[in-house]
């Protein structure tokens, strides 16, 4: 597997000496677990599947990737707030999204309050 890294490059111990060198440099600090993480774990919490139409479920799944990915490029955003506020502001406003295109999408207080109570059981773990 280590070939595909450097196009043959590079050996496994060179790699290896690389990453322990930006593990160094990051003094270790790096997270695990992103918003899109958290989102994802929501959304499967929320049993959406069972609610929306598969196409009305995909384009959600697809809408919050989108706004996670973009989410992660405003270092400010992602290093001021904690990831599963972004994460619930992320599914809140494909939410609204999704309502915008599809006015019987269910986004009663009910799916709002899940997406709360699914973001408070993720932050636990």
């Amino acid at each position: 597997m280590h070939e595909k890294i450097a196009h043959r490059k590079l050996s496994m111990e060179a790699i290896k000496k690389k990453e322990k060198e930006i593990l160094d440099a990051l003094e270790y600090k790096v997270t695990g677990v992103t918003p899109y993480d958290f989102m994802m774990i929501a959304l499967f919490q929320m049993d959406l599947r069972d609610v929306l139409s598969e196409k009305l479920y995909d384009y959600l799944l697809k809408v919050c990737t989108y706004l996670s990915k973009m989410t992660m490029h405003d270092y400010d955003l992602i290093s001021q707030q904690g990831y599963s506020e972004l994460a619930a502001s992320t599914v809140f406003v494909a939410f609204k999204i999704i309502e915008q295109l599809d006015k019987s999408f269910p986004l009663a207080e009910k799916v709002v309050s899940n997406t709360s109570i699914s973001l408070a059981k993720c932050h636990r773990r």
